[in-house]
């Protein structure tokens, strides 16, 4: 009986998982139909969603799933190979003149290539005739409840499952596989419609998941939202009085943006405004230059929208994510914050230019840009090479996905801001004058070093001041660490040594410690090299640093 074949590890039937995998993609359509209004491609994807898994009712796929049995890694199949060429065969027409939605089916698994399928050429399959009538039954049986979908069952496909794997083979490469050569531009994004809801809809059902509720959220909460952060760090006063600043005001654009505004202005808070302006599925990305202010930027959007609504993904976000929640497992960013399902993505910006080299889940990544609101900060740190992809990816997302960008810097030189405006399609340009034109700091400049400053520093801190000390080198600042804690005898949680050679997790520890120093009453003292400058919201009232390299 059909409940005999397994889909997953522990017992999940075939069928189960099938109706998940459908209902999911039931659900998506209502989601999206709005952008791909298009029954046709609908029919395609119930086709594929039902079909996608029937592979594994041979039995050398049950061989290797369910854990009775024996393993014959010589006659392992894969079962995407026999769902496709099922497919194929039941309308070899059909399928060779629209093979979109078929590639999708033999790609679910894995990256699509001539070579795919070619282990083990000589195996032998075992396909009981049972449990294939039964699973045609089961589809059957889904198909009713839609008569539109046009899928007619062959006898003809019946029987070329049982011909030998190595002819299939030859049939797929032969006479499939070779029509990829036809594809262009327009093919492409196509492919990534099919391929990406065929992989959401079925992780989803894999991961015993619901799919991804949508965000939706006003000026008003937003604003709440940043009342509640003021509070939270002590600033009351400022929280009373809270209301947008003008630059935040003109923020609240329906087009993208080029936005100029200095540190400390709230240009964090202005993007988040614009984007509010998005659709209920539609994503949010956060786009930064460094793993150290993705983090930081992650942990502030988390009080905003909630930590399950907020991804963050880079090379170490993962044992970041551990950190916080020790149960986090590995699975969930693998194959969900790493293929950007949440609403709120926070990454460095390599793992959005990774999907136009077809890397990684680049057709899911890519299609979660469908009118996505993107966010890209600190747009002047980018080298030539980095910047041109970053421009190629604007044009690219903006003109096929319909993606909004809103690009920001508190340094825009005159001709980043002409490559900007002419690659964006119609940007408005928004600069901070209420704060560029103010002087909020007294800057000194001595010629000479740290050690005919120490005086000025101890001055500083007998006097109640809270002082930021940053060197170059991380020996330099373990040394004045070393030099001056004998002032806080007594109070050794006013002063703090910070710099890149902690490793993540304490790293984490010392940020929280520095929080809770900057939010108490009295001198502290924190000595740093420049990673403080790229990942701590603080604020000091004496800052001493080293005339640090340009880079």
């Amino acid at each position: 009986m059909l409940q005999d074949i397994w889909a997953k590890k522990p017992k999940e039937t075939l069928a189960e998982h099938t109706d998940d995998v459908v209902n999911n993609m039931l659900a998506l359509k209502e989601r999206y139909f709005e952008y791909l209004p298009d029954e046709q491609f609908w029919q395609d994807m119930f086709i594929a969603a039902l079909f996608h898994d029937l592979g594994k009712i041979c039995e050398n796929f049950q061989d290797m799933i369910q854990p009775t049995r024996q393993v014959d890694w010589d006659n392992f199949v894969r079962h995407e190979f026999l769902s496709g060429m099922y497919l194929l065969v039941s309308n070899i027409k059909y399928y060779t003149q629209n093979p979109l939605p078929l590639f999708a089916v033999f790609s679910h698994h894995k990256k699509l290539e001539k070579e795919l399928f070619n282990k083990n050429v000589r195996l032998k399959l075992r396909i009981e005739e049972q449990y294939f009538e039964e699973f045609l039954a089961y589809a059957r049986q889904w198909l009713e409840k839609f008569p539109e979908v046009n899928f007619q069952f062959s006898n003809k496909a019946k029987k070329y499952l049982e011909n030998p794997y190595s002819g299939q083979l030859r049939h797929y490469q032969t006479r499939f596989f070779p029509l990829i050569s036809k594809f262009d531009a327009t093919h492409r994004k196509r492919y990534i419609f099919y391929k990406a809801l065929l992989n959401i809809a079925d992780w989803t059902a894999s991961g015993h998941r619901e799919l991804e509720l949508g965000l939706v959220y006003q000026k008003d909460y937003l604003g709440q939202q940043i009342i509640q952060k003021l509070l939270s760090e002590g600033k009351t006063e400022i929280a009373k009085k809270f209301e947008y600043r003008k630059f935040q005001e003109e923020s609240y654009l329906d087009e993208n943006i080029l936005a100029v505004a200095p540190t400390g202005s709230g240009k964090t808070e202005a993007s988040l405004l614009w984007a509010s302006q998005k659709n209920e599925f539609e994503h949010i990305f956060y786009l930064l230059p460094t793993r150290v202010t993705s983090n930081a930027i992650f942990k502030r959007l988390c009080n905003y929208f909630g930590d399950k609504k907020v991804a963050i993904v880079h090379s170490s976000a993962f044992f970041l994510q551990k950190e916080i929640d020790e149960n986090y497992p590995e699975k969930e960013y693998a194959f969900i914050d790493k293929a950007f399902f949440k609403n709120v993505t926070v990454c460095t910006i390599d793992q959005l230019l990774t999907q136009g080299f077809n890397l990684g889940f680049w057709e899911v990544k890519t299609f979660h840009q469908l009118h996505a609101r993107i966010i890209i900060d600190e747009i002047h740190l980018y080298q030539p090479y980095t910047l041109g992809l970053i421009i190629a990816t604007i044009r690219y997302l903006q003109n096929e996905f319909g993606a909004k960008f809103y690009i920001m810097t508190a340094t825009m030189p005159s001709k980043l801001k002409t490559l900007l405006q002419k690659n964006l399609n119609a940007p408005a340009y928004i600069a901070d004058t209420e704060l560029l034109d103010k002087a909020r700091n007294t800057f000194e400049v001595r010629q000479f070093g740290f050690e005919q400053v120490q005086p000025e520093i101890k001055t500083a801190i007998e006097t109640g001041k809270k002082v930021l000390l940053v060197l170059n080198m991380v020996d330099s600042a373990i040394a004045a660490y070393q030099h001056f804690k004998p002032l806080f005898e007594g109070r050794e949680n006013c002063i703090l040594c910070y710099h890149s050679r902690f490793i993540q997790k304490h790293r984490a520890e010392k940020e929280e410690l520095i929080f809770e120093m900057e939010a108490q009453n009295g001198a502290c003292l924190l000595v740093a090299t420049q990673v403080v400058e790229v990942s701590l919201d603080i604020d000091f009232d004496i800052l001493f640093t080293e005339n640090a390299p340009i880079d």
